[in-house]
């Protein structure tokens, strides 16, 4: 079982799936991590993600895809539930997961959209920037 939590930053996504997956016994998929993890390893795709953060870049949809698929297909040959974090982020990530899904006969997921008063949303977000000054 896959659960998306989809919603503008700020919504609640991380701290919902970090919640969900304590309560259910989810993995929880954050693409942050999977980036981490990837530069961590110094494998040749982790290098090339190193370089491009530290370049002030964003990592191409291309390479988010490619790892969140292997991080995916590994959980899912030990039949785990998981929730993803911050995944899929454009269209073109959705459609990936999609295809993704049929090719390796994985249910398709189940979608949770989180929505907050914009009001609220830009004091959280404030408060982050706050935080780190």
């Amino acid at each position: 079982m896959i659960i998306i939590l989809l919603g503008p930053p700020g919504v609640g996504k991380g701290t919902q799936a970090k919640l969900l997956s304590k309560k259910y016994n989810l993995s929880q998929l954050s693409t942050g991590e999977i980036l981490r993890k990837a530069i961590d390893n110094k494998s040749e795709i982790g290098l090339r993600v190193q370089e491009i953060i530290n370049k002030g870049g964003l990592v191409s949809d291309d390479i988010v895809c490619d790892l969140v698929e292997k991080e995916l297909l590994s959980n899912t040959s030990s039949n785990k539930a998981y929730i993803l974090d911050g995944f899929p982020r454009t269209i073109n990530q959705a459609e990936n997961l999609n295809a993704v899904c049929v090719k390796n006969k994985i249910d398709m997921p189940y979608i949770i959209s989180l929505k907050l008063e914009e009001k609220e949303i830009f004091k959280r977000l404030s408060a982050r920037v706050f935080a780190l000054m």
